[in-house]
């Protein structure tokens, strides 16, 4: 059978409803709480529909920015790549359906285990499989801008931290793919930090721009070296 969310009080009902709309015998109970967090983000920023649909809860591109700002993106230029390709119905706002939709698809869809990869990657920096506290530390203390230009958000960092300080289930002083990838699926809080790479990743595979262009890219290192 199916998920089943309704008797869930932390969640609005309409955030459970869509959701259960998109989940089937496949999705477990771990995952369906992992899309429930995301989704939450969404609901809070949403705002009535018009006419007929006045009960739905949509996002226009104000609304969207919001969230996505909320959840740290920050690239105008995916967030409204982004806007477009969940808005498949293009009549300009997503609705909480669309939003289901697509978090369903991009988060436990068959390239999952890609991007978590890619995600545990930007911790590996030797490529050896193993995230070690060394590695974690240079990863701290990087740059600012580097960390920016990278897409590694305090978040990000905050959470990997945690990871390691619970998660080393063997003991061995590091954190391997499995259990960064049971973190991911067990702990929302860590999907959440996760999330811009996620979708930086989901935006390169959808062929999504996500690069500022030359024009933006030179109004972002005139207003750095005007600060």
């Amino acid at each position: 059978g199916t998920v089943r969310l309704w008797n869930r009080p932390e969640v609005q009902r309409e955030v459970a409803k869509m959701l259960e709309e998109q989940l089937d015998a496949s999705v477990c109970e771990e995952e369906a709480d992992l899309l429930l967090e995301i989704m939450k983000v969404f609901q809070r920023y949403s705002v009535p529909g018009e006419g007929a649909a006045r009960r739905q809860r949509v996002l226009r591109p104000p609304q969207f920015k919001t969230t996505m700002e909320a959840l740290d993106v920050r690239n105008p230029r995916l967030i409204d790549g982004l806007f477009e390709d969940f808005d498949y119905s293009k009549d300009g706002e997503v609705d909480m359906a669309e939003v289901a939709a697509k978090l369903k698809a991009f988060l436990l869809g068959p390239d999952q285990t890609q991007v978590f990869q890619e995600c545990f990657s930007m911790f590996d920096g030797d490529g050896s499989g193993e995230v070690c506290a060394v590695e974690l530390a240079m990863v701290k203390h990087r740059g600012e801008r580097t960390l920016e230009r990278l897409g590694i958000t305090p978040r990000m960092i905050a959470e990997m931290t945690h990871l390691f300080k619970y998660s080393d289930t063997d003991r061995s002083g590091t954190i391997d793919f499995g259990e960064f990838c049971q973190f991911m699926l067990t702990r929302p809080s860590m999907l959440k930090a996760m999330f811009p790479m996620v979708v930086r990743n989901y935006a390169r595979a959808r062929n999504i721009p996500a690069e500022p262009t030359e024009e933006e890219a030179q109004a972002a290192r005139r207003r750095c070296a005007a600060a």
